[in-house]
């Protein structure tokens, strides 16, 4: 697996884009301030990459 990849998920309703790096999420919203809603937003988006990836193992 390639080191560094990044992870880009986009929650077009509410304006939010989240990135996951390799050291976390950033999180920002179209005008650019980070907030509680884009947190949440990523937490679920982390379980969702989690479930991705155990699948691509099997």
């Amino acid at each position: 697996m390639p080191h560094g990849r990044k992870w880009r998920l986009r929650h077009e309703v509410s304006g939010i884009q989240c990135t996951l790096l390799d050291h976390g999420w950033v999180i920002t919203r179209t005008n650019g301030e980070k907030d509680s809603l884009a947190q949440r937003c990523c937490l679920e988006a982390t379980r969702v990459l989690r479930h991705e990836r155990m699948r691509m193992r099997t």
